[in-house]
């Protein structure tokens, strides 16, 4: 039998209204222990206002919806499934010759469109309050002054250390000799006047301690003069500048393949930032399996029993999904997996799960 428009709008509605019910009662939830953490944080910082750790709450929320996503999409179908459950309304949309594929198919395309709409609108505004946000933290609560940026021209690092900053930029860094190309570093000293100009032709960093061959120095007033080698104390590493990069979430979807080519072209590994944008891409797979996997644990009558236990196995499935999520995730950062599989796999997984469970109870 052929599902009605009339029957698809009104699974819509119910699945729409448990999402936002779900959608409510989460950013309250993740509201109240954000903001616990960031009071916390900011009890030894008495320049710190409570208006201000609202803020920075508010500027972080959108993206911590967005990674638990799937999760909402989950426990509302969960929600919309127990009430169409309740009042015998599967039995008798089944009984009229619906199947269950017939039943899902509007309510996933449905989460499917959230997604969607997350991705293209959501996204970009959700990075940059992340961005902001980190702004915020760095200077407030980290008090990290040191910064990193990558644009066309190259790497850019500023740090600051004994009253002095230090500006540099590198054209390129080789991946497999760690060495630095094309470096320029101007100093500069605590009120910001302008010390000297260093330009090497390269260099590499050794503990504590940048060394730099083929050094030009240009001092103020004076003719620049050549030196051979010049060694520099400093703070940054090589692992400090692949981990010191922007928090991918702060760069929108749109644009995380752009940095991953400045990445490349600068000889810094873009690997988490490839890999957060398969994650993207399949997060927004992820909320129509979710819906699937809902309907596993809920579809089964009231009047054969066991519907407590099928409930209480979906919320602990969710739950096993979101650390094997983690998992993977970190099994992708550090190479020991490909990232495609690490961003995939979670959703893939879940597809099986609630196909083969739901073709269980349908199909016996």
């Amino acid at each position: 039998m052929r599902l009605s428009t009339l029957f698809s709008r009104y699974l819509i509605k119910n699945y729409l209204k448990s999402f936002w019910v779900v959608l409510l009662i989460t950013t309250a939830m993740i509201m109240l222990f954000d903001c616990s953490e960031l009071l916390r944080k900011a009890s030894c910082k008495p320049d710190i206002s409570f208006g201000l750790v609202l803020k920075m709450s508010f500027l972080k929320m959108p993206n911590l919806i967005e990674v638990i996503s799937p999760f909402i999409a989950l426990f509302a179908g969960i929600l919309c499934f127990w009430q169409l459950n309740k009042y015998r309304e599967l039995e008798v949309a089944k009984a009229s010759g619906i199947s269950v594929w017939q039943i899902l198919s509007p309510i996933t395309l449905t989460a499917l469109s959230l997604g969607a709409f997350d991705l293209i609108f959501i996204n970009p505004v959700a990075s940059k309050m992340m961005l902001h946000y980190e702004h915020l933290d760095n200077y407030y609560l980290n008090n990290h002054t040191d910064s990193l940026s990558i644009s066309e021209s190259g790497i850019w690092i500023r740090e600051v250390q004994l009253g002095q900053q230090n500006v540099f930029h590198v054209n390129r860094i080789d991946q497999k000799t760690k060495n630095l190309s094309q470096i320029v570093i101007f100093q500069s000293d605590d009120q910001d006047r302008f010390v000297r100009r260093i330009d090497a032709q390269e260099g590499q960093f050794s503990k504590n301690l940048i060394t730099l061959h083929k050094v030009w120095i240009s001092l103020p007033d004076q003719v620049p003069a050549l030196q051979e080698n010049l060694s520099m104390p400093t703070t940054l590493n090589f692992r400090s500048l692949q981990d010191n990069g922007a928090d991918p979430a702060s760069i929108s979807f749109w644009h995380l393949l752009g940095y991953v080519k400045l990445l490349e072209n600068s000889g810094l590994s873009p690997l988490k930032y490839a890999l957060h944008w398969h994650t993207l891409l399949a997060r927004w797979a992820w909320l129509g399996v979710m819906v699937i996997l809902a309907a596993s644990c809920t579809m089964r009558p009231f009047r054969q029993g066991g519907f407590t236990g099928m409930l209480s196995l979906g919320v602990v499935v969710a739950f096993l999904l979101y650390f094997f999520r983690d998992v993977a995730h970190a099994l992708g950062t550090s190479s020991t997996i490909p990232i495609i599989l690490a961003a995939w796999i979670p959703t893939g997984v879940s597809a099986l799960l609630g196909v083969s469970l739901l073709l269980h109870l349908e199909d016996g």
